[in-house]
């Protein structure tokens, strides 16, 4: 080992037994003691042992490494991808309709937010949807069979749920009590407003039927109830379908108009604030008109005048006049027809603003008795 290291001049490595002892030897040539070597021997046995213990530590560093990588990435997964999951499936349910389903939420970080979110979302779906159908069970929309009378109601939503309001009852006495209103804003609060007006007109209908005292009556609950900025436009009129005479009060909403058998249109002018917008209101006004055979009375909310075509323009009132003046008069049908047409050609391809409801009411032609 000795000659072998100093004929090359490199360390040189061997292995020889001493007393029975394996060993292991490594011989380095000598730089700064002349022609002296260094050798150093250790038992191979320890050697061995040592490596043995180096061998479990890695295998133990292995199996820790593991662990907390299976670990790591069971946290990792509850933490973040079944959350995700349950968000998947929630949205996969809400694809095919059901607004039931909910999103289980654990955690309090980013991901449990949007969970929460998520379920208020399907909240809110779930009580449209619920208010929705209530909504379209209290509006009468298509024709109204009225005695003597051809009426039609039309009915057009921006949204899923309406702020507006139009109704018809049959009065004990025989007479008809006919409601429109408009309340300001949309969503499931103006909706929610809508049905009270409903309940309140329903109790009126059985007392009186009398439209400035139902208008009073709106006009009191409303207030109490209603935040400052949510205020409702309503007309209201009471129909004798024996005299064609009619008793119109209005609060706010805009000027029924009439269509005579002549062609002249005449407009009810009717002043008066909306609905809960003042603690002490003026006295509603009431007016009186009588429908001739083959006359129309018209009510509507202002999302018809107010509703704008492309470039910003609304339909309003000329041409609202000039729609009522063209339209026939053969039915309530045909003059409703009439009047979407020409909106529905002035507004085009522009998303409406606002709701649009109008009422039309057509007093038929009295039968013609037999000759003698």
């Amino acid at each position: 080992l000795l000659d072998r290291s100093r004929i090359s001049g490199t360390a040189a490595t061997d292995a020889f037994f001493h007393r029975g002892v394996e060993h292991l030897a490594i011989c380095i040539p000598s730089v700064f003691l002349g022609r002296r070597q260094l050798i150093a021997t250790i038992p191979r046995e320890y050697v061995l042992s040592t490596l043995g213990d180096f061998r479990t530590v890695v295998w133990l560093m292995f199996l820790i490494i593991a662990t907390s990588a299976v670990v790591s990435g069971k946290i990792l997964a509850d933490l973040f991808l079944k959350p995700i999951a349950e968000l998947a499936a929630g949205m996969t349910a809400l694809q095919g309709g059901d607004t039931s389903v909910r999103v289980r939420v654990e955690s309090g970080d980013e991901l449990g937010e949007l969970g929460r979110a998520f379920n208020r979302m399907l909240e809110d779906m779930q009580e449209v949807r619920m208010a929705k159908m209530v909504q379209d069970a209290l509006i009468p929309a298509g024709r109204l069979t009225i005695p003597g009378f051809d009426a039609i109601v039309i009915l057009r939503r921006v949204s899923e749920l309406s702020g507006d309001y139009v109704d018809a009852m049959n009065l004990a006495d025989g007479r008809w009590l006919f409601v429109t209103g408009d309340v300001i804003g949309q969503g499931a609060s103006a909706a929610l407003t809508m049905a009270m007006a409903k309940s309140i007109t329903m109790q009126c209908a059985e007392e009186s039927g009398d439209p400035v005292r139902l208008l009073g009556q709106l006009d009191r609950i409303l207030f109490r109830l209603l935040d400052r900025r949510q205020m409702m436009y309503c007309a209201a009129f009471a129909l004798d379908t024996e005299t064609g005479s009619i008793e119109i009060a209005g609060g706010g909403a805009p000027f029924p108009f009439i269509r005579r058998r002549n062609g002249v249109l005449e407009r009810v002018r009717m002043e008066h604030l909306p609905l809960a917008s003042d603690s002490c209101p003026a006295p509603f006004p009431r007016q009186c008109v009588v429908l001739e055979p083959g006359e129309i009375l018209m009510l509507f909310t202002d999302g018809l005048m107010k509703n704008r075509d492309v470039a910003g323009l609304s339909f309003g009132d000329e041409r609202l006049e000039q729609a009522l003046r063209s339209a026939p008069m053969t039915d309530a049908a045909a003059f409703s027809q009439s009047i979407m047409a020409s909106y529905d050609g002035f507004v085009g391809s522009a998303l409406p603003d606002d709701d649009l409801s109008i009422l039309i009411l057509r007093r038929q032609s009295a039968p013609s008795l037999p000759e003698a």
